[in-house]
């Protein structure tokens, strides 16, 4: 039976749960490719792109508006210390002034050029910070999406790891793990200022993804995440511009229903939670935060939840560990908490140091190198030159 014959069948017409999926998804994919910001806006952009230009198996797409000079500084360190280099990055400044666009310009030139050539920078001027991520999704040469902030930092296997999940379950979205992390921004015994930081890791990302649990909140920091673009180029799937926080979370939950999610269970990443400086949670006001969740959260925007085969031992373990009132952190494995969390934290150190190696036998620029040591030495929370 072709799938066009199994959805005219009468049971697929009928308000049960495949027929009600089949015509969400139906509905979803009229409504996407006929919306006038993805018809007339992103998809000639997406349509004009080079056939022959190669293409890479991720692009990066990083939006900035220079908050904070030294942390867009490492988080292109830690993309340049990539073991897998197949991947571009689209650096888009948005809303910047002539100024901050020539200092942005200026980083990069500080790279060494092998980096630089995988770096397209792409100014934009309109839009709220949504905006942005369409753009460089629209402008994407590659197989996959992800998105990293210009203010956390990511280990050297996060583009391999996701290579490696892709491989494994091509068109689905792949998932990793991530630690967050207090940071604020400290003055050196030089004088210099750099951004330190102000507590442990905290395996709070590390757990199976759930769902059911991503309805409610959001348990994937958008680098813990790479996206098949199929999604956007040919089922237009969009960020909602229309969202001024939380768009991330959005999207999560719109993608995931249709393409299922891949598990690597290893943390890639640091997302960095500030105590001090502009924060989206200090620039946006709490009733900004709740009008955007009532908005993700209508009854309307609700979708079906699918799981694949392999996935339905996974929620009935967690749904029985829940009603057993048993510590969250155990659901990944049999092991403790404690444990994982030590496992987690040992990689991270493992990953700082060979990526400091690495740039210093290349003989990077000393300031840079001396910035990765001072990300090191501050993860593991000994000191590192804090005035």
């Amino acid at each position: 039976m072709t799938l066009g014959a199994l959805l005219s069948k009468p049971w697929m017409q009928a308000d049960t749960a495949l027929g009600d999926a089949a015509r969400y998804f139906a509905e979803t994919l009229e409504r996407n490719l006929d919306a006038a910001v993805y018809r007339d806006k992103y998809l000639p952009i997406m349509q004009s792109q080079p056939p022959e230009h190669p293409r890479p198996f991720l692009s990066v797409i990083m939006r900035t508006q220079l908050y904070r000079r030294e942390a867009l500084t490492e988080a292109l360190l830690s993309l340049m210390a990539q073991t897998d280099r197949d991947f571009e990055l689209l650096l888009i400044p948005h809303r910047v002034e002539e100024a901050a666009l020539a200092e942005i310009r200026g980083i990069l030139e500080s790279f060494p050029p092998s980096f630089a050539a995988q770096v397209r920078l792409l100014p934009l001027n309109e839009g709220n910070r949504t905006a942005p991520l369409n753009h460089g999704f629209a402008h994407a040469w590659g197989e996959y999406a992800a998105v990293l902030d210009d203010d956390d930092v990511v280990m050297d296997h996060w583009v391999a790891d996701f290579h490696e999940g892709a491989r494994k379950s091509p068109y689905t979205v792949i998932r990793a793990y991530a630690v967050n992390q207090d940071w604020r921004t400290v003055r050196t015994a030089d004088g210099e200022r750099a951004l330190s930081a102000s507590s442990a890791p905290r395996p709070d990302y590390c757990r199976p993804y759930s769902a059911f649990t991503q309805t409610r909140v959001n348990r994937c920091p958008i680098f813990s995440l790479a996206f098949p673009l199929f999604a956007t180029r040919e089922l237009g799937y969009l960020f909602d511009e229309e969202l001024t926080t939380t768009e991330d979370w959005d999207f999560v939950r719109r993608v995931t229903a249709l393409c299922g999610v891949t598990e690597i269970p290893r943390v890639t990443g640091i997302y960095r939670l500030w105590t001090d400086g502009k924060t989206s949670h200090a620039t946006h006001k709490q009733d900004e935060w709740k009008r955007n969740y009532d908005r993700i959260t209508e009854p309307g925007r609700r979708y079906p939840i699918l799981t694949r085969r392999g996935e339905t031992e996974q929620t009935e373990r967690m749904s029985y560990l829940a009603d057993a009132d048993i510590p969250i952190e155990q659901l990944t494995s049999g092991e403790s908490g404690k444990d994982k969390t030590i496992r987690d934290l040992e990689s991270i150190i493992k990953a700082q140091k060979e990526t400091i190696a690495a740039l210093e036998s290349k003989s990077f620029q000393g300031r840079v190198v001396r910035t990765a040591r001072l990300i090191y030495h501050r993860i593991c929370g000994d000191g590192g030159g804090d005035a």
